[in-house]
């Protein structure tokens, strides 16, 4: 749940800082990681490896305790100033319960990453530390112009985002302010009613939600749960990302369209299409920051602040 404190900000990068590379979910080939890891330094960045990353030979990139480990080491290393994970898949939540949730808050760091990453950033936003929802080591090659990189850069060294989205036939018009959390929708869905759940605190969030490969029926599924357990009585606006190679098995355009049709009634604004998620751009941010939400005829506005 989001923490009721004022959620700590971890310090902004300089040139030359250590980022911490981990695999908490599944692994990255050895030869693409190190290619990727040639990518950090020519950002301006010293890549530092986790001690015992990618020691599975499955697909995780080493058991629960070890993938826990690196995590702890990342959060302790006084050399760190952030944490890269090199890739998502699944696994993340065999982290919580191995990871003591007061380390996040005792070293505040950035932790950057998305899709099973979501749980990660769920553990960090419920301690009190903010965290970034961007791009992994293992989208490097996919980052067409760099632009998911170049924008995650610039936030890194300090310059708070600031997002103007084209107006969208789906948006709800409205403004709002409130705390933006979210991320991968089924990944969210799973932390409901535990001590990690974005929705189960008590102050008010601007949710952002994104999916890749789930049918139209499973996403249906998972809003309808939200609605059910009554998720969005703290939610006074939703921005969604993008909705990646989603089988339409329903009688629906898109997603979106289907979506579409539970919003007007919560009377909160809704953004459509904000280039975050599995697709290209994935622009970063800020998991547990205060932002100003606007929708209006002339398209959407996103203020961190």
């Amino acid at each position: 749940m989001v923490n009721a404190q004022k959620l700590i900000r971890p310090a902004f990068l300089e040139k030359g800082d250590g980022i911490a590379v981990i695999s908490p979910s599944y692994r990255m080939e050895p030869s693409s990681l190190e290619a990727a890891m040639d990518t950090v330094r020519d950002w301006g960045y010293e890549p530092v490896a986790a001690p015992c990353m990618n020691v599975g030979k499955g697909q995780y990139a080493g058991d629960a305790d070890t993938r826990a480990s690196d995590l702890i080491w990342a959060l302790k290393n006084e050399r760190v100033k952030a944490i890269l994970c090199s890739r998502g898949g699944y696994g993340a939540i065999h982290l919580l319960g191995r990871v003591p949730s007061d380390l996040f808050r005792a070293n505040p760091k950035w932790l950057v990453g998305y899709s099973d990453i979501t749980t990660l950033h769920a553990m960090s936003v419920a301690s009190g530390v903010e965290s970034v929802h961007g791009m992994m080591l293992s989208s490097v090659e996919k980052d067409a112009g760099k632009v998911s990189a170049d924008a995650l850069i610039s936030l890194l060294s300090g310059l708070l985002p600031s997002y103007s989205l084209p107006a969208d036939k789906y948006n709800v018009h409205g403004s709002a302010g409130g705390r933006m959390v979210g991320g991968n929708f089924i990944t969210m869905n799973a932390l409901l009613g535990t001590d990690y759940d974005f929705l189960g605190g008590g102050q008010d969030v601007i949710l952002f939600v994104e999916e890749v490969e789930e049918s139209m029926h499973a996403i249906d599924r998972l809003f309808n749960v939200l609605m059910l357990r009554k998720s969005f009585n703290r939610v006074k606006g939703i921005v969604f990302g993008q909705f990646t190679d989603c089988p339409t098995d329903l009688p629906y355009d898109s997603v979106e369209q289907m979506l579409s049709e539970y919003l007007p009634a919560y009377g909160i604004p809704v953004a459509f299409g904000f280039p975050a998620g599995h697709g290209h751009p994935n622009l970063p941010f800020i998991e547990g920051a205060a932002v100003e939400l606007t929708v209006d005829a002339s398209g959407s506005r996103i203020v961190f602040l």
